[in-house]
């Protein structure tokens, strides 16, 4: 608990100085190239990623090896990037939905890390230490754990034999995080809630356990969300349009290397909140009890068919198509057929997910209350 944030903050400092070159070097060395180098740190990844020219391609990848191998994280870098940390989980704190979801997941999880905020608190970021820092970094980038995805002008041949060039002589053992903790499934309703007396809204998270990356359930439980929130989807058609009681409703599914989440979302009328509760278990029995029609399992399907292809339009995109699941151990053939598994989802397929993974006897609920008055329109 008290080095939540780490690979956020390693993240925001780990291109800001080497033992070649100063921040200032490398951010000097990027704008000749016009050519971008960041950290990254999710639930469940941490790396770095760049975009250079192809002419500089050999120039960049002996940047990341740098930033990777040799980066000091100067201590003026660590306490700039600490004050950037603190004020964007200030902000993240103000603002309604991101508390409610901070919320959910303290509520879902009791025992997994997955309960910490990505960012850390402010008080574990204040206590992130340079050692520490330095330690995490050279104990994570070991060969073994690491995977390097490359998308654009650039033969296959070629991309092997730069990566081989840069990286093919690091040695050392996978990072090992250690046992993580077993989260038990819920077998009753759990609630939190807090106040924010000086919002007008409030907001409601209802949710379950959920998949994994490689959870067979996955496509079922895509297609269902994309029927209850996608174009035109239930909860918006029901709970917004007919029943006036949500300004703004989503769901999503988030599947992590351990079971994620499933989440339905909404910011309402204070004095609509146990509506609101009422309107998400009545629309998850219906998933439960009947099947989708024809025309909406169509619209889901072609809704997230035609949301694949624009997001798939960077290269930062491509190559993170295959990157994700190489890091996560997943099988490479079933993620490059995303069409053909969504095409080959049934309504029996989603009424089958609804009823393993939305039990509307036992769920997870996170209330931001707000304390104003308004009428919901």
């Amino acid at each position: 608990g008290e080095t939540q944030g780490l690979f956020n903050m390693l993240a925001q400092v780990v291109t800001r100085g080497t033992e070649e070159r100063s921040a200032l070097e490398i951010a000097r060395t990027l704008d000749e190239m016009s050519a971008s180098l960041g950290g990254f740190s999710g639930r469940n990844s941490f790396g770095v990623t760049g975009k250079f020219l192809s002419a500089d391609l050999e120039k960049g990848l002996g940047l990341m090896r740098e930033v990777l191998t040799s980066a000091q994280l100067p201590p003026e870098e660590i306490e700039l990037a600490r004050s950037r940390v603190i004020s964007a989980i200030r902000a993240r704190r103000d603002d309604m939905f991101s508390s409610a979801m901070d919320l959910f997941l303290r509520a879902l999880y009791s025992e997994h890390p997955f309960r910490f905020p990505v960012m850390g608190t402010e008080s574990s970021v204040s206590s992130l230490g340079r050692e520490l820092l330095l330690f995490t970094l050279r104990s994570v980038v070991q060969p073994e754990g690491m995977v390097i995805s490359l998308a654009g002008d650039v033969s296959v041949e070629e991309a092997y034999s730069l990566v081989e060039g840069h990286f093919g002589d690091l040695r050392g053992k996978p990072f090992d995080p250690g046992p993580i903790p077993v989260e038990m499934a819920k077998s009753r309703v759990v609630s939190l809630r807090e106040k924010m007396a000086d919002k007008a809204q409030t907001h409601v998270i209802l949710g379950f356990p959920g998949p994994t990356f490689s959870s067979e359930d996955l496509d079922a439980l895509e297609v269902l969300n994309a029927v209850l929130t996608g174009q035109g989807g239930r909860l918006f058609r029901e709970l917004r349009d007919r029943k006036s009681l949500a300004y703004s409703v989503f769901s999503f599914v988030a599947p992590a290397v351990d079971p994620g989440f499933i989440a339905f979302g909404m910011g309402t009328n204070p004095t609509r909140e146990e509506e609101a509760i009422r309107g998400f278990l009545d629309q998850i029995r219906e998933v439960r009890e009947g099947l989708v029609s024809k025309e909406e399992l169509e619209r889901a399907r072609k809704y997230l068919l035609g949301r694949k292809q624009i997001s798939l339009q960077t290269l930062q995109a491509r190559a993170d198509e295959v990157f994700f699941p190489a890091l996560y151990g997943q099988d490479l053939d079933r993620e490059l057929e995303y069409e053909k598994r969504i095409l080959s989802v049934t309504a029996q397929d989603l009424k089958e997910a609804a009823l393993r993974y939305l039990d509307t006897d036992n769920y997870v609920l996170a209330v931001v209350e707000g304390g104003g008055r308004g009428e919901s329109n």
